[in-house]
């Protein structure tokens, strides 16, 4: 009895080319799907990051009956930023404990210290460090306003040296409105924004702010962010301010900026469309990048009597 041995038929050269195209077509399709899942996953934790910044200044606030100031003069080594007072209300105690003891002996050194909590997870790498020298390794995302600058004069701002910065921000280095104080005189309370709470911006997201030097033309040269230590308020000697932001232009906006004014910089994020603001009444949200300046900037004030809504 002979055995007949069946052929077994493969894959020709045309079927297998169809079958790799149809899996390259899966996957481009898949890809943008998965890539925009992962972008809202990191919104989300970048959001709760800042949920937990403002909740650690209500919780600040509970205890020493306002709001941190938003920089404080170190005797000399340079501001202290807000984020400092902050650090036993985010379970950073032991970073504080250290701080206050001196064994952390300074605040280029404190900044040393990672902090998660102050950190976009949507930013890059390049993003978390401080670009600034001598001010320490790890940045922060999160700026406390200080209101906004108008171009005609109308908002509450003041030259500093060579810096512009707002009067009018929940952590604006100001005491009364007229005057600059980098001390705890200059720390805000609720009964400070009389424009509400619940439509005032407290903190705003600075985790990618393009700039170009040289004052905005196409000739410039564009570089990323200026991005200080964390734990840095800023530096005496020539008062460059690094807490906090003084509202120069639209949400992730180019911005020209002909010196090294970290806090004129626009806001701006990673997260495509726009960035995440807290207010001071304790909530956080994304808000498009098309929304209009004026409302921003009419938010960012506590006292300025402006239609302060984002709707």
């Amino acid at each position: 009895m002979s055995s007949h041995s069946k052929s077994r038929r493969g894959f020709t050269l045309v079927e297998l080319l169809v079958v790799i195209a149809i899996i390259g077509i899966l996957v481009g399709m898949l890809l943008p799907a998965v890539q925009s899942v992962r972008e809202a996953a990191r919104r989300a934790v970048c959001l709760n990051n800042l949920r937990q910044v403002i909740l650690a200044c209500h919780n600040y606030q509970s205890s020493n009956l306002a709001f941190p100031a938003g920089a404080i003069d170190d005797g000399g080594a340079g501001f202290r930023s807000f984020n400092v007072a902050l650090l036993p209300f985010i379970d950073q105690g032991a970073a504080a404990d250290k701080f206050k003891s001196g064994e952390i002996g300074s605040l280029t050194e404190l900044s040393n210290e990672k902090i998660s909590s102050f950190l976009c997870a949507s930013a890059t790498q390049n993003d978390e460090l401080a670009t600034i020298r001598d001010t320490g390794d790890n940045a922060t995302h999160y700026y406390g306003s200080w209101g906004a600058r108008d171009q005609n004069g109308d908002a509450m701002w003041a030259n500093v040296g060579p810096n512009e910065i707002g009067l009018d921000g929940m952590f604006s280095p100001a005491s009364d409105g007229s005057g600059v104080t980098y001390s705890r005189r200059s720390a805000k309370n609720f009964d400070d924004c009389t424009d509400g709470s619940s439509n005032t911006i407290a903190i705003v997201e600075v985790a990618q702010s393009p700039f170009i030097i040289g004052g905005g033309t196409s000739n410039e040269t564009r570089q990323a962010s200026q991005r200080a230590g964390w734990a840095q308020g800023g530096v005496v000697a020539d008062n460059n301010i690094y807490a906090g932001i003084t509202l120069d232009s639209a949400p992730n906006a180019n911005a020209g900026i002909t010196s090294n004014r970290v806090h004129t910089q626009s806001i701006g994020s990673n997260h495509p469309g726009g960035v995440q603001i807290a207010l001071v009444g304790g909530s956080a949200s994304f808000i498009s990048e098309r929304v209009d300046r004026g409302l921003i900037k009419a938010a960012m004030g506590i006292s300025d009597g402006e239609n302060d809504s984002l709707e």
